[in-house]
């Protein structure tokens, strides 16, 4: 297939070749690449001395081949005119006197390389899970509204603390915007669950049956399981999984402030279950197809009035309940 590519490039006006094999070569050789490199790492999961005389083995049985192939050819080029440096020099700008045979000098690179990464350390690989509310699909609409691409922004700044939130955003054109998260009306129909990806509904992952070595997530409840350790930019809770996850945990607590606690203390919603779908999630859906962004946003974000009610009477609340423990 691929020498076929190359006729096709090389004959003018092929009737039959130009059709069926002008693109093949660049495929076949991408499959070709795929394949070298998937199987020396298949190759080096199951076999424990696989690095043993790794480059001997792979190295020569092309370089053979190859440096008669380059003999032959540099004795050709030398009798049509070449000279000798010419046919050394050709190898210093990435075209090999050897026409189209740049791809074997790539693997002797990568064979190498791959020799070099894994000959020094065993390949132990750990996975680390995070415990997410969701992911954000609709930023673009930000950037929409204010006709400008963002520059920065901060999902959850914490200024003011990681229970009082806020959502920054800073625009190429100079402008800032930033709210509550609980004012914000595109903040909202994030956490009310109106914006997330639909993977997110049906996450196979939202469970305490973890699939990773360690699972990292806020520890909201930390004023339950003990209020000393509440800090004002916030608490994570990390939960060991493995033998492995408790080995890594091992080596880099000391960096860090740590309280055992148990897995009630760390429970939440989304290590049990994924995020619900909102009751006018369909309606939603349709709206910002027949009316756009703007008018959800304003319909299915905005603060209604018994919650500005109750968001103002709470620092009362807040007090009354100090108040009554003294």
């Amino acid at each position: 297939m691929i020498i076929c590519n190359h006729l096709a490039a090389s004959i003018k006006n092929p009737i039959i070749l130009e059709p069926m094999f002008r693109n093949i070569g660049f495929i076949c050789v991408s499959i070709f690449f795929f394949i070298s490199g998937w199987g020396t790492m298949y190759g080096y999961l199951k076999k424990e001395d696989y690095l043993n005389g790794f480059v001997s083995r792979k190295i020569t049985k092309i370089l053979i081949p190859y440096l008669i192939a380059i003999i032959l050819y540099s004795a050709a080029e030398i009798a049509t005119g070449s000279s000798f440096i010419e046919c050394l020099e050709s190898f210093a700008v990435g075209s090999p006197v050897a026409k189209y045979s740049w791809y074997i000098i790539a693997v002797f690179v990568y064979y190498i390389e791959f020799w070099i990464a894994f000959k020094q350390k065993k390949l132990n690989p750990w996975v680390v899970a995070w415990i997410l509310h969701a992911l954000n699909a609709f930023l673009k609409g930000k950037e929409k509204l204010y006709s400008s691409q963002i520059t920065e922004l901060k999902f959850r700044e914490k200024a003011y603390g990681w229970r009082n939130q806020e959502l920054y955003i800073k625009f190429e054109n100079g402008r800032i915007y930033h709210a509550p998260i609980w004012v914000d009306n595109f903040y909202r129909l994030f956490t009310n669950n109106y914006i997330l990806r639909d993977s997110c509904y049906s996450c196979k992952f939202s469970s305490m049956e973890r699939q990773g070595d360690i699972t990292i997530g806020d520890f909201w409840n930390i004023k339950n399981a003990n209020e000393t350790f509440e800090d004002k930019l916030g608490v994570s809770s990390v939960i060991i999984n493995s033998e492995k996850g408790k080995k890594i945990f091992e080596t880099v607590k000391n960096e860090f402030d740590i309280i055992e606690c148990s897995l009630n203390d760390i429970n939440q919603k989304n290590l049990n279950s994924p995020s619900p779908k909102p009751v006018h999630y369909e309606d939603f859906q349709r709206l910002i197809a027949e009316k756009g962004f703007e008018y959800c946003l304003k319909k299915y974000g905005s603060m209604k009035m018994l919650e500005k009610i109750r968001r103002a009477l709470s620092p009362v609340k807040q007090r009354l309940k100090a108040m009554l423990r003294h």
